[in-house]
């Protein structure tokens, strides 16, 4: 195994980062959500009671996450029985 200062430092980096966990850590930290650690282990975490990202679903066949605040504000009545309504077509 290659050392983790050294040769093979980045090689094992890339390796790591692009695991599951740290790739949805990047998504949140990206939007300026969480305040992590562990930033290099096989799983990140965040402080204990921090909001991350959420699934914004406005347009199902391109969803992507957003900041909890951005996806209120877009909510409304008519959004969510539109969305509601595109779930279930899409689901058929």
């Amino acid at each position: 195994m290659a050392k983790r200062t050294g040769r093979g430092s980045y090689a094992h980096l890339e390796w790591s980062t692009n695991q599951t966990l740290q790739l949805q850590r990047l998504v949140h930290e990206g939007l300026g959500m969480g305040n992590w650690s562990n930033t290099t282990d096989t799983v990140p975490v965040t402080d204990s009671g921090e909001r991350l990202a959420v699934l914004d679903l406005s347009d199902i066949h391109h969803p992507r996450f957003h900041r909890h605040e951005e996806v209120q504000k877009q909510s409304s009545g008519e959004d969510k029985e539109q969305l509601e309504g595109s779930l279930r077509s899409y689901e058929s």
